[in-house]
């Protein structure tokens, strides 16, 4: 059976670190090092967080081995025995990912602006502008038609109550369903961009 998440456990052998003790088994005096186990939490078997440490003793001189709930070192040695970075990589993956989801919210309405200012400027058939009738209300009007100073519109037939679900009109069965058409001076589009009431165009 797979297990995709739990505790694991990495042991660093290549960096044993000295203490001044001495073998229970063979009695030589400083010759012990200390192993430290760091115990990570795992999703997917991705390192989410460093979860505490246990600790294997060896003596160089016979090789014996201690490990155990038993085996404990001094904590000015502990304090030195840092758990490595990669342990904490899912959690910082989360964290970036989070931090760009804020920025992305937080940027996305300004950005927006920009390229609808953009693009109003020079209208083009087919172009989809999400649009808020009032708090409560958004739609969608597509562009049918330009001619000479106006842009005619069609209007979808349904609206949304929320602006991040706008995008949602022009998908599944009722993407082309349009009736109504309304018209604007082109010159007034960037006017009503900047009053809030043109929130995106696609292109």
């Amino acid at each position: 059976m797979l297990f995709f998440y739990g505790v694991g456990a990495y042991t660093r052998k290549k960096t044993p670190v000295k203490i001044y003790r001495t073998c229970s088994d063979c009695q030589t005096y400083n010759s012990l090092s200390v192993i430290p186990v760091f115990k990570y939490a795992h999703l997917f078997w991705i390192p989410l967080f460093y979860c505490g440490k246990d600790y294997i003793l060896h003596c160089d001189s016979c090789g014996l081995y201690y490990q155990g709930g038993g085996v404990s070192v001094d904590k000015s040695i502990a304090k030195t025995i840092k758990p490595p970075l990669w342990m904490f990589s899912g959690l910082i993956a989360i964290i970036l990912f989070l931090s760009f989801l804020f920025w992305d919210r937080k940027t996305s309405p300004e950005r927006n602006k920009k390229q609808a200012l953009e693009l109003v400027a020079d209208p083009q058939k087919g172009d989809v502008y999400e649009v808020k009738f009032d708090e409560k209300e958004f739609g969608l009007y597509k562009v049918n038609r330009i001619e000479n100073d106006s842009v005619y519109f069609l209007v979808h037939d349904y609206a949304v109550a929320n602006a991040y679900e706008v995008y949602q009109l022009g998908e599944g069965e009722y993407s082309e369903s349009y009736s109504i058409e309304v018209g604007y001076p082109k010159d007034d589009l960037k006017a009503i961009v900047n009053e809030g009431y043109i929130l995106k165009v696609r292109r």
